[in-house]
Parts: structure tokens; C-alpha cells; sequence
């Protein structure tokens, strides 16, 4: 997926399906995230135009280094699936590194 969207932003794809499928995703994201009232419309309303005007390089894939020393554990949640696959709803800076 990685070397796809990359050739697709090398290529300013703009409306190449895989785009349209990562807008469509995330505009979704953000809409069920008003039904359960995690978000405030107005938001909303500004990040879905964001999304949409969003420029090609927006898209461009990128691979973080997690630093697992420096998550506490109670910020973790357990997916169940497999035994080291948990969900972090967000990172600090000195969490991550953006490694590309």
C-alpha cells in the first residue's frame, strides 16, 4: 500500500480511487464521531473541508517509530485479536518518530 499511494502522490493522481476511498474513510470517521458525540459539528464540518481540499502530498504515507518505553501501559487498550495488538487513541511527540 505503502509504494501505491506513493506512486499515486508521484504522479498527482488527484482522483485516483485510492484517494477517493482514504477521503471517503475518513470523512466517515468523522461523521460517526458526531453520532456518538465525540465531536462537535462544527468541527466536523471544518475537518470534512479540510479532507476534501486536502493538496496530494496530504496523503503521502509516512511510517512512525513507536518508543513502547514511554507509552504508560494504562493508555493501551486491549484488542482482544492477538496478544501484543492494543489501540492508542493518540501519541505525545516524545512518543514517536516519524521515520519516512
Amino acid at each position: 500500500m505503502y509504494e501505491e499511494l506513493e506512486r499515486i502522490i508521484r504522479t498527482n493522481d488527484y482522483h485516483h480511487s485510492r484517494i477517493e476511498q482514504l477521503r471517503r474513510r475518513l470523512t466517515g470517521w468523522i461523521h460517526s464521531s458526531i453520532e456518538s458525540s465525540n465531536l462537535l459539528t462544527e468541527t466536523a464540518a471544518l475537518l470534512v473541508n479540510e479532507i476534501s481540499t486536502a493538496p496530494m502530498n496530504a496523503f503521502r504515507p509516512s511510517i512512525w517509530r513507536l518508543d513502547l518505553a514511554r507509552i504508560e501501559i494504562a493508555r493501551l487498550k486491549r484488542l482482544g485479536q492477538f496478544p501484543d495488538e492494543y489501540l492508542l487513541g493518540d501519541v505525545i511527540g516524545r512518543e514517536f518518530e516519524v521515520v519516512t
